[in-house]
């Protein structure tokens, strides 16, 4: 429909929803005028809406004649195409006591052939000269409040019916928008109502008003038209190219409904306490600033093939096909790929090489028109920013894609965007998006997940569904490489022949080729040769500054081209360019031009070392990082090309060589595609070894490369190297599927002396404890935020840190027999001065772990405190402490202790050493102060009492 204002009505009344039934925008509008104020939410929740519901109609909406309308349209587009709309909405209003408006509408409800007549309309596009309500609604705000009775008796209303307008609604505003809602439901359908609006405009003496209302009459026709006819191309092409996923990725006609087998992905936004998993995709489209506005614009960003290209296809499926009730407000949905963008592209040339047909009716500058004036209802799917043709970017070069980017135009759209990490600090700059906006981290699948599409894969054979999910469940790396969406299916494909997986993607993606090479019935040797050829060219396109992505038919020697088309390692589109057609060639997906590129890298080693070297020293000149794949590939079971890589690295990058920098990171990656038999050279290993060694949050594919290079050098080396490292800290990681190489390696790291794990997710800490048994220089260690299973051979292994003289297991969420555990293990270690158990729920449990503490005679600094004790834990825990001749510090704050100082405030007085004591937030009363006061007047030594609340 069209805004004649240019477009400022998307931020009034959103009357603008197509009918989905015989109660159209029109009737509702009236019937919301005919519901009282104070009985409009009991309607509501008798329709179906929760009270969160309810109450956000009034957030958006200011006058509760809006509230009513708008929450009768939602109510209208949820009903199923075979709900009598109008008998269910007089049943409701029955219920709230309005059996006059009920009666009223069962009386003018239309007949079946009627209601036929209009549905068909309504599912037409909107007519010439047609005025829609958000159009009404604008022009009523137009009309000089002392004049509109006049142009309502031009229109054809007697007094009565204009006293029935006044009555009715309470804001003037709101009493011409009926009179002009109520006077176009009157018009027959082969009037014009704008012409006829104007008309009657001008005869009132509004003349500035009927210019510039016949002034949109006919371009927003046009508009609409344009609108009309390049919706439903888009709806056939998304119908055409995303209906159906393909099983097979080198077999064309193995394909399953995308319904059928489309898996929700991880979709994560929000950081640390603010994190948040969306439920679906939906989810993105609903979020909000503080101020209640949506948030127009959205950042996707994951790994090469973590599921965002398919996310986009489902996303113009669901909006295709009408399955998707939130993607229903748009009427204009374009999925663009940046890789065929640059920064100079605009939308409209965009969109009609990418998505319209060859010979397409749709009018260039009245979509445009139609676009600038109705920016609210179109959505923009931008895939694969990190793939944009140009990467310097000049704001000054921009075209309208990168300014709507920037909200320089289109204000209004909807637009999500994708990327790789490696490019999102580039995408959220000030020249582009600034905030609002939505950062969605896209993580692939999770388990579940992956059990889910592998079953959907195998439907009708359960048994290799079972088998692949037991294999993918017993190796680490493929258990990361599943959680990539395009990597298992890849998985799912070559299981079917082999059952066997190798360790590294470079070797997952090696079987994917062979497997090519033998569906296409082409020799080992023969496919080895055309992915070099292949790799020749999308090298170049990889080096080059606008990184090219898409190549052209000539580019390739003809036979390579053949086979390597048919082999579906490239793709061929036909685009148009400046109206003239050629054939763009790319590769399927990014990460195999990569892959065939470190194979062409691999080769020029052997024949030409001075051009690799040449162009490695290029890569790394640029960014190392912006290569991670290309890298790794090349380093895939080629120790003399890793070797060579690693080199450079120490050459170029020597300083970012550490585990905490992600040059560091990605040297490891390219270790661990090597497999190799033999250490990095020495000086690569200083580099990256340090007397301090922090693992942050790194993600499960870099802390298995870390852990692989730590176990190699401990396995190789022993401590020859290891023992440099004196502080290990190990922050908020899954280490499920790398701890045994952690564990191993620490056996080797013999001067370390402090050793932390804090908040981090393994299924088995046990062997954390087991390499640090033997450490003769480790005197501090913390285990905290984890859940432990203190087992038989936990307690074991504690017992036998000797050297071991802090030792912090807060917030490990520890039991009363935990506890037990831990204090007859630690009574065993001569020198611990410090014991840290905060934060663990021990209420009612110190009468079986108290008698321990007594036998901890070195202990200095005791902290229990927001461990849930009461006052009778309170007196076993003071009748122990007593004996000890060392304490210093003992700390029991944040425990509600209230009204029981008098059984345990006596043994304070023999805690001669104590120099601080802290009883904070412990909700003492004036009669437990006189028991505490009573007792430390005779504490010598005391320095500090903290008694605050």
């Amino acid at each position: 429909m069209a805004d004649w204002d240019g477009g400022e009505s998307q931020r009034r009344l959103g009357r603008h929803h197509e009918a989905t039934g015989p109660l159209d925008d029109d009737s509702l509008y009236s019937i919301s005028t005919q519901i009282h104020a104070g009985e409009w939410k009991g309607l509501a929740t008798r329709l179906g809406f929760s009270a969160a519901e309810v109450s956000h109609f009034p957030i958006d909406h200011s006058f509760t004649a809006e509230q009513i309308y708008q929450m009768l349209v939602t109510w209208r587009n949820r009903q199923p195409v075979h709900v009598n709309q109008t008998e269910a909405l007089c049943k409701a209003l029955k219920e709230v006591g309005n059996a006059q408006l009920a009666d009223n509408l069962t009386d003018n409800q239309p007949s079946t052939s009627k209601q036929a007549t209009t549905q068909r309309a309504l599912s037409c596009s909107q007519t010439p000269g047609e005025l829609d309500d958000s159009s009404l609604y604008d022009i009523a705000e137009q009309i000089d409040a002392n004049e509109w009775t006049r142009l309502a008796a031009k229109l054809g209303f007697n007094q009565a019916r204009i006293s029935h307008f006044k009555d009715n609604h309470s804001n003037v505003r709101d009493q011409i928008n009926g009179m002009l809602v109520a006077w176009r439901k009157k018009q027959p359908g082969d009037v014009n109502q704008r012409e006829a609006l104007c008309k009657a405009l001008r005869e009132v003496g509004d003349i500035n008003l009927a210019d510039k209302l016949s002034e949109y009459s006919a371009s927003d026709v046009q508009s609409l038209n344009a609108a009309n006819i390049c919706e439903d191309e888009l709806k056939s092409h998304y119908d055409e190219t995303g209906s159906f996923v393909e099983m097979n990725p080198w077999c064309d006609d193995l394909k399953k409904p995308i319904a059928d087998m489309f898996t929700k992905l991880q979709l994560i936004t929000g950081e640390g306490k603010t994190e948040c998993t969306f439920e679906s995709y939906e989810d993105m489209f609903l979020l909000k600033t503080r101020e209640g506005k949506l948030i127009p614009m959205a950042v996707l960003s994951g790994l090469a093939g973590r599921g965002k290209t398919t996310l986009f296809g489902k996303i113009t499926y669901d909006w295709a096909f009408g399955s998707c009730e939130v993607l229903q407000k748009y009427k204009l949905v374009f999925l663009l790929k940046m890789c065929d963008l640059k920064q100079e592209s605009d939308l409209i040339d965009a969109v009609f090489e990418q998505l319209l047909a060859e010979n397409t009716s749709v009018d260039r500058n009245a979509l445009g028109s139609y676009i600038k004036m109705n920016s609210g209802k179109v959505l923009i799917l931008l895939d694969g920013f990190d793939e944009l043709r140009t990467t310097i970017l000049n704001k000054s070069s921009f075209g309208s894609i990168l300014k709507i980017l920037n909200r320089r135009m289109c204000r209004g759209c909807t637009v999500l965007v994708s990327t790789r990490p490696s490019h999102l600090v580039r995408l959220t700059t000030k020249e582009l998006i600034q905030q609002p906006f939505t950062h969605v981290r896209v993580m692939g699948f999770s388990e579940e997940d992956i059990t889910e599409y592998v079953n959907k894969f195998y439907c009708d054979e359960p048994t290799k569904a079972e088998g692949l999910l037991t294999r993918i469940g017993s190796s680490d790396l493929l258990s990361v490489l599943a959680e990539s969406p395009m990597l298992l299916l890849m998985m799912c494909s070559l299981w079917s022949e082999d059952s066997e997986f190798p360790e590294t993607m470079s070797g997952l993606y090696h079987n994917a080729v062979d497997e090519v090479g033998k569906r296409k019935d082409v020799s080992e040797q023969e496919i080895k040769r055309v992915v070099i050829e292949l790799g020749k060219v999308g090298l170049q396109g990889l080096l080059f500054p606008d990184q090219v992505l898409s190549f052209k038919e000539s580019d390739f020697e003809p036979g390579v081209l053949s086979l390597a088309l048919k082999a579906g390692i490239l793709t061929t589109q036909r685009v148009v360019k400046g109206r003239v057609p050629h054939s763009s060639v790319q590769f399927i997906p990014k990460t195999f031009q990569e892959f065939c590129s470190a194979l062409y890298l691999q080769n020029l080693f052997e024949v030409d070392t001075q051009e690799f070297q040449k162009i490695l020293n290029k890569i790394m000149s640029k960014s190392p990082v912006d290569f991670e794949y290309l890298l790794r590939f090349c380093c895939g079971g080629n120790e003399a090309c890793t070797f060579e890589i690693l080199n450079v690295f120490l050459e170029k990058c020597k300083n970012r060589l550490s585990v905490e920098d992600r040059v560091g990171q990605l040297a490891l990656h390219c270790y661990f595609e090597s497999q190799c038999k033999y250490l990095p050279p020495e000086k690569f290993i200083q580099a990256v070894l340090c007397d301090s060694i922090e693992l942050d949050g790194l993600n499960v594919d870099t802390l298995l490369s870390v852990a692989y290079f730590l176990r190699r050098v401990a396995e190789v080396s022993g401590s020859i190297h290891l023992d440099k490292i004196k502080t290990l800290t190990i922050w908020s990681c899954e280490l499920t599927r790398s701890i045994k190489d952690i564990a191993f390696a620490m056996t080797a790291m013999t001067n370390l002396h402090d050793a932390k794990f804090i908040d981090n997710t393994a299924n088995e800490n046990t062997h954390v404890l087991k390499s640090l048994r033997h450490l003769p220089n480790l005197v501090s260690l913390s285990l905290c935020d984890i859940q432990f299973d203190v087992t038989t051979s936990w307690r074991m292994h504690l017992k036998e840190l000797k050297p071991l003289q802090e030792l912090d297991v807060s917030s490990s969420s520890l039991n009363g027999q935990d506890m037990v555990h831990v204090a007859e293990s630690i009574k065993y270690l001569p020198n611990l001065v410090s014991l840290d158990v905060s934060l663990n729920k021990l209420v009612g449990t110190a009468a079986s772990w108290g008698m321990y503490l007594k036998e901890l005679k070195p202990l200095q600094r005791l902290n229990l405190s927001y461990c849930s004790l009461n006052g009778k834990d309170m007196v076993h825990v003071a009748e122990s402490v007593k004996d000890l001749p060392n304490l210093v510090s003992l700390d029991v704050s944040l425990n509600q202790i209230v009204g029981t100082a008098a059984s345990w405030g006596m043994h304070l007085k023999e805690l001669k050493p104590l120099q601080r004591l802290n009883l904070r937030n412990c909700s003492l009363n004036g009669q437990d102060m006189v028991h505490v006061a009573e007792s430390v007047k005779d504490l010598p030594n005391l320095v500090s009492l903290d008694v605050s609340s």
